[in-house]
């Protein structure tokens, strides 16, 4: 694989990738050229309007787990020295509320009910297919789901939930999107 910017004083290679087209996927969450719009805030647990802040501290240490372990040198299948660490998880059942705000400037799907973007559709797609998240999945840490509780475009009403999830049914609409970026192209 061929580097792009072998240096960055290279000026010339540095303004050939601005030159590239815009992807979904860079729409969505931006590039070193493109900026995204979209703005993930801190996932939260949610705090109970009768929790107190001194109950608060008391039950952090039965919210998380601590896990200890030592790295493996795989070769010869013993610890390698110094390399005992502590992770710390959230415990089972552990919920956790934030929100994503933003602009997906696209092409909206004309053959689905309410005109989602193709954006959009794929970025709803990708947060139904995440799994687990962080480290150590490979020892089955990091299992999550991801429930999408509310979903409003450009400041309006919530969508029903089974609105947009109609729009889940109908993933070959994004197959389409090169063709779609074509006609409007032909259309300017």
């Amino acid at each position: 694989m061929l580097a792009r910017i072998a240096s960055p004083h290279d000026t010339q290679q540095a303004l050939w990738a601005m030159d590239q087209p815009v992807t979904m996927v860079t729409r969505i969450f931006g590039s070193h050229h493109h900026p995204g719009r979209l703005f993930f805030d801190d996932a939260r647990q949610a705090k109970d309007e009768h929790q107190d802040e001194d109950e608060e501290r008391s039950y952090k240490s039965l919210q998380t787990s601590l896990y200890t372990q030592a790295r493996l040198d795989r070769p010869t299948r013993t610890a390698v020295p110094g390399a005992l660490y502590t992770s710390e998880f959230g415990t089972k059942d552990f919920t956790l509320h934030g929100t994503i705000n933003g602009w997906l400037t696209c092409i909206a799907i004309e053959t689905l009910e309410h005109k989602p973007t193709y954006s959009l559709l794929l970025l709803l797609a990708g947060l139904h297919m995440i799994d687990r998240l962080g480290g150590n999945k490979s020892t089955g840490k990091g299992q999550c789901c991801i429930e999408i509780q509310e979903l409003k475009i450009n400041g309006g009403e919530p969508y029903k939930k089974e609105k947009w999830q109609f729009w889940l049914d109908h993933l070959e609409a994004l197959s389409y999107y090169s063709s779609a970026i074509v006609s409007e192209e032909e259309e300017a």
